[in-house]
């Protein structure tokens, strides 16, 4: 693959992260309930617990930060 391929995969997916970490954010503060509830299914979304949500959150973040590095090291001469 010549590095005009990878920047793109790598674009693909920082937006691809992006979109993956607004939606759960979103989840997480507007639509699965915190702290104690009377039932404990209101803290499930599609059959994940609002801790599963938040640790695909922090991988999906972690991930973001990888690819930026990625993205930066591919921009450094248009950078400087």
């Amino acid at each position: 693959m010549k590095q005009s391929d990878w920047r793109y995969l790598v674009d693909a997916l920082l937006f691809i992260c992006l979109v993956g970490m607004a939606f759960i954010g979103i989840l997480l503060g507007l639509v699965i309930p915190e702290g104690p509830v009377s039932s404990g299914g209101s803290k499930y979304f599609l059959g994940l617990h609002r801790h599963q949500w938040g640790d695909i959150h922090a991988y999906l973040s972690i991930a973001f930060v990888v690819l930026m590095v990625i993205h930066l090291i591919f921009s450094w001469k248009w950078i400087t």
